[in-house]
């Protein structure tokens, strides 16, 4: 047992499939958010902020800096 919730674990979970989609593909924001059952690419970006500290750009451009 982790001690995290539920909710805890499926938010960590999506949050890590955005930053995989946000490195490895060029897809919109929305369609990131809708692939990971967010209502919007608004409500996304909150919640990323929010568990990462950074923004979907700066993630996606850091992300992408460092793999090349």
């Amino acid at each position: 047992y982790t001690g995290e919730t539920y909710t805890d674990y499926t938010k960590r979970l999506k949050i890590n499939e955005v930053k995989r989609l946000l490195i490895e593909s060029e897809l919109p924001l929305k369609e990131i958010a809708l692939r990971v059952n967010y209502s919007s690419s608004s409500v996304l970006a909150k919640v990323f902020k929010k568990e990462t500290g950074m923004t979907l750009k700066t993630f996606r451009e850091k992300g992408k800096s460092e793999k090349e």
